[in-house]
This record gives C-alpha cells, sequence and structure tokens, in this order.
C-alpha cells in the first residue's frame, strides 16, 4: 500500500505539471504567432535603412580594424571628412556586437537572424514580466522551474478578471503582433537589443523591489545584474540612461 507522504508528494507534483505544461503550451504558441509576423517581412539583407547603413558600416570598419569610425557622409553642408569617428553619431554596443558577427564569417543576413532572435526573446520577456505581475509565480523569469507556482493559474483569477496565465499569453500577444516591434525585428536596427536590456533589468529588480526582508545573497546578485542589464541598455540607445 502507497505511504501517506508519497499519495501527497505525487498529488502535488501533479497539481505542478498541469499547469506548467499549459503555461508551456501557451509560451509556445505565442513565440511561433511572433515568429510567423515576423517571417512574413523577413527578407534577409534587403531590408535596409539609413541607420541599418550606419551600424552595418561603423561594424564591419571594427571587424576590419579601423576603430569605431564612420566612411559614410549624409551631410555635405559640413566640414567634417568621410571617415570620421562614430561615438558622437551611433551608441556603440550594437555595432560591436554586429562587428563580432562580421570577425566570425556573417554579414547582413545575420545581423537580420541575430534581430529576428533577439525581436523573439522581446516577446519571451514581455510574457514573464505580464506573468510575475499578474501574481501567477513568485520567481518571475525563473517561472518555468518554479515549484511553488499556484495548483491551477487556470481558476486564480486577477485583477483584471482574466486567469493570470491567459493575462499574460494576451499580453505577449499584442506584444508579438505590435507593428511597430514587427519591424524593428527584420531591420538591423538597435531597438530589439535595447528592448530585452531593459525587460531584463526589470525583471531582475522585481523580487528585490518585493522583497521586505533584508536582502540575501539572491537579492544581491540580482541587483549587480540588473545594474549590469542597466548600463549595456544605455550603450545600446542613448534612452538608456532613464534606466539607470
Amino acid at each position: 500500500m502507497e505511504s501517506p507522504d508519497l499519495s501527497v508528494a505525487r498529488k502535488r507534483r501533479s497539481a505542478y505539471t498541469r499547469p506548467m505544461n499549459h503555461r508551456l503550451a501557451l509560451i509556445l504558441c505565442v513565440i511561433l504567432l511572433a515568429a510567423a509576423a515576423r517571417l512574413v517581412l523577413f527578407f534577409p539583407s534587403r531590408n535596409i535603412s539609413p541607420d541599418a547603413l550606419d551600424y552595418l558600416n561603423i561594424a564591419r570598419n571594427l571587424a576590419e580594424g579601423r576603430g569605431f569610425v564612420h566612411s559614410i557622409k549624409w551631410h555635405f553642408f559640413t566640414d567634417h571628412p568621410v571617415w570620421h569617428s562614430a561615438i558622437a553619431e551611433r551608441p556603440p554596443l550594437y555595432p560591436i556586437l554586429l562587428s563580432v558577427l562580421y570577425r566570425l564569417g556573417g554579414r547582413l543576413a545575420a545581423a537580420d537572424a541575430l534581430n529576428l532572435i533577439l525581436g523573439l526573446f522581446v516577446i519571451l520577456m514581455v510574457y514573464f514580466l505580464s506573468e510575475r505581475t499578474a501574481g501567477l509565480c513568485p520567481c518571475g523569469a525563473g517561472a518555468l522551474a518554479c515549484a511553488d507556482a499556484p495548483a491551477d493559474p487556470e481558476t486564480s483569477s486577477s485583477t483584471s478578471g482574466l486567469p493570470p496565465v491567459g493575462l499574460a499569453a494576451l499580453a505577449a500577444g499584442l506584444a508579438a503582433l505590435n507593428p511597430s516591434l514587427v519591424k524593428a525585428s527584420v531591420f538591423p536596427w538597435t531597438e530589439p537589443l535595447y528592448l530585452c536590456l531593459v525587460l531584463g533589468t526589470i525583471l531582475c529588480l522585481m523580487p528585490i523591489l518585493e522583497k521586505e526582508e533584508n536582502p540575501g545573497k539572491r537579492e544581491i546578485d540580482l541587483s549587480i545584474l540588473a545594474g549590469l542589464l542597466a548600463g549595456l541598455a544605455y550603450l545600446a540607445r542613448p534612452t538608456g540612461l532613464a534606466v539607470i
């Protein structure tokens, strides 16, 4: 005969597994929706804009050992030479990241693929942030492995009247179909990288802000990570200064 402790453990594991599987299925559906919306406009090596040309040009110069310089001149009413420093014109993080791709043999198609992946990570982070805000799971970005999740998130309610897992999926679905986010994910622009860093910063800060007692090692580690991500967000776009 099965012992009472084993029976309780099995029931508890079953209670956690069902909502976890439901959550994973919703996350997968949202990511597939986001990927489908972006692949419609994904034309590698053809999605170009003036901003994208700047980032790609700086990245190539970095990869070829010329430094953080720009060899495109857009304004001919100034006395600046064609070859000039790009420090005052473009934030450095995204061109540096692209230069690594160039050094590894990648080209424009690789830059487009990188932004597509970052754009999908943005949607994933929107889901986790909405999930935590709705109070579904106390461990935020670690929700997929949380052992303290409610037994049935389908029946627990949020202040909006929707189940928390449904609210998170709705928020991520709206982000997945947002035209501005879709376009930014298929062009070599800084927005997807910047949003990943900003959302990552917020996800790291939420457990710290909710901590009522003295912060422990986990909160200290999260605060260090949040500061690092916020600093990188500023290097990705100047508006990252507001996050700091």
